[in-house]
């Protein structure tokens, strides 16, 4: 039995892999509930934003963040997890998702303005700890047209 296999618990042993468990039972077993509108997998993402007739053009993998989170097949919707600016869809007629605004927040009575900043110095294991961050200034993202806005989005995932 493999190292990784033996971490997990009884009812998640028959997964080989972290990338074969259903996202909503990895965030579950991770203490991640929280990212159940946040955190999928880039197949769904691009689902997501075909929605919004776009094009997608790429997201933040959580292995980015974590080695944890490699092999997860997993990507974030969260626009607190992007720089600002980020074009995650692209669609005719200069159409744009981009994050947007400034990135301000304290966790224990430390303030960042980059979660990677965050997870680097206290460990992934800091977002099951989501609760205790307050929030100073968040991102959004933000439809626009030829740089016009169009619509404010503060979930993606919960849309629709």
């Amino acid at each position: 039995m493999n190292e990784r296999r033996e971490q997990m618990s009884h009812k998640y042993a028959r997964y080989e892999k972290p990338e074969d468990m259903p996202v909503s039972e990895y965030l579950k077993h991770n203490g991640l509930e929280y990212f159940k509108n946040y955190i999928t997998t880039d197949y769904v993402a691009d689902r997501v934003i075909k929605l919004y007739k776009l094009k997608p053009v790429g997201y933040r993998n959580l292995y980015e963040f974590d080695q944890h989170f490699n092999n997860t097949g997993l990507v974030t919707l969260d626009p607190n997890f992007y720089d600002e600016g980020i074009i995650i869809g692209r669609g005719t007629r200069n159409k744009e998702l981009v994050s947007c605004g400034d990135l301000v927040f304290t966790y224990k009575n430390i303030e960042y303005n980059s979660i990677w900043n965050l997870i680097n110095k206290n460990g992934w294991e800091t977002l099951k700890d989501w609760k205790n961050i307050e929030w100073i200034e968040v991102r959004s993202w933000v439809l626009v047209q030829n740089g016009n806005l169009i619509k404010e989005i503060d979930n993606l995932m919960g849309e629709f």
